[in-house]
């Protein structure tokens, strides 16, 4: 299980609970996926807890930098191996 998490505060939960949990299988991403490799920005909701990736160049100024990764270049690489299943949310 490949886990993609960009938020650094989320990905730290993430990990600490794969870590407790003893899931060796588990392996956290701190990026976010997009269609191509690069950078995003991350911004974070005022209204809820949720936060989104947005293109940098549209989104100056409104949240903390994040290095995006496309799937296809991490299988095609062989740093990972093609997804079965793919969840997005």
């Amino acid at each position: 299980v490949y886990a993609f998490e960009p938020s650094p505060a989320t990905a730290d939960r993430l990990a600490a609970n794969v870590a407790l949990n003893s899931l060796p299988y588990v392996e956290v991403w701190r990026v976010g996926v997009g269609r191509a490799a690069g950078h995003a920005v991350l911004v974070e909701s005022d209204i809820s807890q949720t936060v989104s990736l947005r293109d940098g160049a549209s989104s100056p100024g409104a949240g903390a930098s994040v290095e995006v990764v496309a799937l296809d270049d991490l299988v095609r690489d062989g740093r990972i191996a093609p997804p079965d299943f793919v969840k997005m949310d």
